[in-house]
């Protein structure tokens, strides 16, 4: 039975506890980090092992140092490939343990130049190759992946669910001050509102592949600027970098607010606001990415102004893609639009 030990943020393990089922757990996921505030990890692996765990599936973590393969049916590793890990895949695929890798993202992706990142692709494949079944989120990230592993399975697709935050616990000093932190910017907001400016907002990872992220707000800007002319804009970017947003995000004609994402106070800050933006310039890696921020939006009662992604793209029916001020313009002042879509 397997809980957690916390040693930093982003470096939490499991240990024993009562955290897990009573009886061994006979499906287990191996991340590369445990901390469900990653959004890959939590939707991927803490929120399958609760609905499992919930249907009386014996599913849990695994951890190294106190696994008994005897009792291990199937391990699920998601996203790890290093050679520590490869060994251990490898034992215990010898004991009879079932092996399935899970990706949710391109790591074989790498723009030229990026060592570091072209150097994943050779384990990540050895990785594939020990796995009996290879699971991707969407058909995208699929044929990106059967292109460079050559695998004799091509990999079978099992979407995102929708994102539940509920399992991120935020230790108290950080609810409170994220709690201050959304009462400042409803209060903007508000203020906003009353002088007629719709509320906008972008969310999601500041980026780190190509400085995608944030900063794929910068395309859009001109025309978002050229729209406050004639509907007045408030546009609030919650993401996890304060810096990355002062020193490209300033001075706009309209209001620009940044907030602290947190998981305790996304879904206050989420429902201030109308319209979810979702500008993401498309390459190899951000096509094989799910539909979770739009799927998101629509849980929060937002509606959604995005690039078409292909996983953004069965959603035409209820999301508005590209002609940004049309778009937005539509979805401002036609609630009835508005609505529907995002029922």
């Amino acid at each position: 039975m397997l809980t957690t030990r916390k040693t930093h943020d982003d470096a939490i393990h499991p240990t024993h506890s009562d955290h897990e089922p009573d009886r061994p757990a006979t499906v287990c996921w191996w991340t590369s980090r445990f901390n469900p505030k990653h959004a890959g990890i939590r939707i991927r692996a803490h929120l399958v092992i609760r609905e499992l765990r919930r249907q009386g599936c014996a599913a849990g973590w695994f951890d190294p140092r106190v696994a008994d393969p005897a009792h291990l049916h199937t391990l699920v590793v998601h996203m790890r490939y290093d050679d520590a890990s490869q060994r251990q895949v490898a034992m215990l695929r010898r004991r009879g343990v079932r092996i399935v890798f899970d990706m949710c993202d391109n790591h074989f992706y790498a723009q030229p130049g990026q060592h570091e990142k072209a150097a994943r692709a050779a384990p990540l494949r050895q990785m594939l190759q020990l796995a009996d079944e290879v699971i991707v989120s969407t058909p995208e990230l699929g044929a990106a992946v059967q292109a460079h592993a050559s695998l004799a399975t091509a990999p079978r697709v099992i979407p995102d669910a929708c994102d539940d935050l509920s399992c991120v616990k935020v230790p108290l000093i950080r609810r409170l001050r994220a709690q201050l932190s959304a009462v400042r910017l409803r209060r903007r907001v508000r203020v906003s509102e009353s002088q007629g400016r719709v509320p906008l907002i972008w969310f999601g990872h500041h980026g780190t592949y190509d400085d995608v992220g944030m900063l794929d707000l910068l395309r859009i800007r001109t025309e978002l600027e050229r729209l406050d002319r004639s509907l007045p804009l408030h546009l609030s970017v919650v993401s996890n970098n304060r810096d990355k947003f002062r020193a490209h995000l300033g001075g706009w004609s309209f209001p620009v607010e940044y907030a602290q994402w947190s998981a305790s106070q996304f879904g206050s800050i989420a429902r201030m606001h109308r319209i979810a933006l979702v500008p993401v310039v498309e390459n190899d890696f951000t096509r094989g990415k799910t539909a979770n921020r739009l799927t998101t939006a629509f849980a929060h009662g937002l509606a959604v102004v995005a690039d078409p992604l292909p996983s953004y793209r069965r959603f035409a029916g209820c999301a508005a893609f590209g002609n940004w001020a049309d778009s937005i313009a539509r979805y401002a002042t036609d609630e009835a639009a508005r609505t529907r879509d995002v029922e």
